[in-house]
C-alpha cells in the first residue's frame, strides 16, 4: 500500500499478476494490450504486402543488366565528362499515381556505378535495367565517343554470401555523410592546380586505383554508389538552411486560425480602445538587421556559398557501399579497410561535409557480445546487400549531386598511371559511307546480347597479362 495525500495505491493485485504469467498477459490484453497487438499485425501485414508487389513488379517488369566500359587510353578528360553522363541518367526519374504505388508495387527504378578489383584486375561497370540500356550507352557515348561497353555477368556470384566459410573471409561498410546532406564534400575541381601545365588535375581517383591494382590473387575490392532519381525538392531544405544560417527573417505560413484570430482582433480592438479606454497604438521594438550575412565569419560565408552551389546542381538519392573479400590464404583487412577509407577521406573538409564509415547495421565492429556470430552476420548482411543492388537496406539514403558523383566515381585520366586498368587502345570509327550495301535482307532472327564473363570481356592486348606478383613468360 503507498498513501500519496488522499490517493492510495494497492499493489497487491499487481504482486500477484507477475506471479502468474499467464495471468499477467490476459491482464495486459484485457487493459489495452490489444491495442499494440493489433497495431503490430497491421504493421506486419503492410510491410509483407509492400514486399509482395515490389517483388512482383521487379521480377516480372525489371530485368538487371550489368555494363562493363572501357574508356580510352588516352583520355584527357575531367570528371566533368561523367558529371555530364550522371546529369543524362536523371532523366530515369517519373512518378506513379498511387494505385500503381500501392496495388502494382511500381518502384523508382534506380543505377548501381561500380569499381571493381578482382586479382589487380579494375573494371569500371554500370548495372542497370535492360529499359535503360539505351539511355546508359547514348550518356556514355555522348561523353565518351571510343568507348567499349561490353554486357557481362555478375562478379558477385563467384563468392560466398553466407559466412562463416571455410575457404574465404570479407569485410564491408557503408559510408554515410557527417554533417546534413546540404553541406558538399570536396569537389573534383579543388584537386585541379592551374599553374601545372603538364598535368593540372590531380586525379584523387589515383590513389584507390593504386590500391587495387596491388591486390593479390584471390582478393577482390568492389565499390558501389547506388543511385535512384528524385524530384527536386530536397533544394527547399538547402534554401531553408542558408536562411538559418544567416538569420533571415522567414515568413511563416498562416492558418485559417490565424487568420480568424487576427481578424478577431481587428474587431474588438476599437471597442475595447473606446469603452474601456484599453488598446491603442502600441510602441514597436525595433528589430535587428534582415540578416546577419554582413557580421558572419569568412569560413561561414565560405560553407553557406557552398550549401548554395550544391543546390544548383541535380541531386540523386545515393548510398556508398563497398566490400573487401578475399581467400583466407591472403585475405589482409588493410587491403580493403585501409585502401578505401583512406582514398574516400580525399572527399572530406572539416568546414563542410566528410564521410565516414558506419558499422552500425553493415560491416564488422569492435563488439564484445556474441562478437563473432554478431561479425558474420554483418559480413552476411552487407554481401547480400551488395551483390542484391539494394538500395533500402542498411543505412538512410542521401542526397548527392552530380559534382559529388563525379568527383567519386569517374573514369581515369592518361595521368593514372595505376596498372592493369581496362582501357582502349582502338578508336571507334564509322564505315566510309560509299561502300556497296548488300540488297538482300537477312533471313536469320536477330541475335540476342549474351553477357560474357567479367575476365572474359573484350580488352586491349596490351592489358592481356598476367596477374600481379606472377612470373611472366
Amino acid at each position: 500500500m503507498l498513501t500519496i495525500g488522499p490517493i492510495t495505491i494497492n499493489f497487491a493485485p499487481i504482486l500477484r499478476i507477475a506471479d502468474d504469467p499467464l495471468s499477467a498477459a490476459l491482464f495486459l490484453l484485457a487493459h489495452g494490450g490489444w491495442l499494440m497487438l493489433l497495431f503490430f499485425f497491421a504493421w506486419m501485414a503492410k510491410q509483407l504486402w509492400y514486399d509482395h508487389i515490389w517483388g512482383t513488379y521487379i521480377g516480372k517488369e525489371l530485368r538487371p543488366v550489368l555494363l562493363a566500359i572501357d574508356v580510352p587510353r588516352r583520355s584527357v578528360q575531367t570528371p566533368k565528362g561523367v558529371e555530364n553522363i550522371f546529369t543524362h541518367l536523371a532523366g530515369a526519374h517519373g512518378s506513379a499515381n498511387r494505385r500503381e504505388q500501392h496495388w502494382h508495387g511500381k518502384v523508382q527504378e534506380w543505377f548501381s556505378m561500380e569499381i571493381v578489383s578482382i586479382d589487380g584486375y579494375v573494371r569500371f561497370l554500370v548495372w542497370s535495367w535492360d529499359k535503360y540500356r539505351d539511355l546508359v550507352e547514348t550518356a556514355i557515348y555522348a561523353q565518351y565517343p571510343d568507348a567499349q561497353i561490353t554486357e557481362v555477368e555478375d562478379y558477385t556470384k563467384d563468392v560466398p554470401h553466407i559466412y562463416p566459410d571455410n575457404e574465404w573471409d570479407a569485410w564491408g561498410t557503408e559510408f554515410v555523410y557527417v554533417k546534413n546532406q546540404a553541406y558538399p564534400l570536396r569537389s573534383w575541381e579543388e584537386f585541379e592546380h592551374k599553374g601545372q601545365k603538364d598535368e593540372p588535375f590531380k586525379d584523387p581517383l589515383a590513389a584507390l586505383l593504386e590500391s587495387m591494382s596491388r591486390l593479390m590473387p584471390g582478393e577482390q575490392i568492389w565499390l558501389q554508389i547506388l543511385l535512384v532519381p528524385i524530384s527536386q525538392e530536397w533544394q527547399n531544405k538547402s534554401s531553408a538552411l542558408v536562411k538559418k544560417l544567416i538569420g533571415a527573417k522567414v515568413a511563416v505560413k498562416q492558418t485559417s486560425l490565424d487568420k480568424a484570430l487576427e481578424m478577431t482582433g481587428k474587431v474588438i480592438s476599437p471597442i475595447l480602445e473606446e469603452t474601456l479606454g484599453i488598446g491603442g497604438a502600441v510602441e514597436l521594438k525595433k528589430e535587428g538587421p534582415d540578416s546577419k550575412i554582413l557580421y558572419m565569419a569568412p569560413g561561414e560565408r565560405v560553407a553557406v556559398e557552398a550549401i548554395e552551389h550544391k543546390a544548383t546542381k541535380i541531386g540523386f538519392s545515393a548510398k556508398i557501399r563497398t566490400v573487401y573479400v578475399a581467400r583466407k590464404e591472403v585475405f589482409k583487412k588493410q587491403h580493403g579497410a585501409h585502401a578505401i577509407i583512406g582514398a574516400i577521406k580525399q572527399y572530406n573538409t572539416n568546414d563542410l561535409n566528410s564521410l565516414k564509415p558506419d558499422f552500425k547495421f553493415v560491416g564488422p565492429s569492435s563488439l564484445w557480445l556474441f562478437k563473432s556470430k554478431r561479425n558474420n552476420s554483418r559480413k552476411t548482411r552487407v554481401i547480400k546487400s551488395y551483390s542484391a543492388r539494394n538500395a533500402s537496406a542498411g543505412r538512410p539514403k542521401y542526397v548527392m549531386n552530380v559534382e559529388e558523383l563525379a568527383t567519386i566515381w569517374h573514369f581515369p585520366t592518361e595521368a593514372v598511371h595505376a596498372p592493369f586498368i581496362m582501357k582502349t587502345d582502338a578508336k571507334r570509327a564509322v564505315p566510309p559511307s560509299g561502300l556497296p550495301v548488300e540488297r538482300t535482307l537477312p533471313t536469320v532472327a536477330t541475335p540476342t546480347r549474351v553477357a560474357a564473363p567479367l575476365a572474359e570481356a573484350p580488352i586491349a592486348e596490351k592489358d592481356r597479362r598476367a596477374p600481379p606478383n606472377l612470373p611472366t613468360a
